[in-house]
């Protein structure tokens, strides 16, 4: 795993917050927990920062994706 900065973690949640949006809307029908589903989702964002490997992975967004969702649905799971 690579080791980032404070800045670089920065650099990538602010370069996918629009990513951890476009999933809460697509899989949320009641914005009633929109708050709760927001955060689980940059948890998600910040576990997929976390195990993100260059060497391995070219494109962040499409290898975050799966874990913004998990994350998302489950705290839905938990509605």
């Amino acid at each position: 795993m690579n080791k980032l900065s404070y800045r670089s973690y920065e650099y990538v949640i602010n370069d996918n917050i629009d990513l951890v949006y476009k999933i809460i809307n697509k899989l949320n029908y009641n914005l009633v927990i929109f708050d709760e589903l927001l955060n689980a989702g940059f948890k998600g964002l910040y576990q997929a920062i976390r195990k993100f490997d260059l060497q391995v992975h070219q494109d962040f967004a499409k290898f975050a994706v799966k874990y913004i969702v998990i994350s998302i649905k489950g705290k839905l799971d938990e509605k």
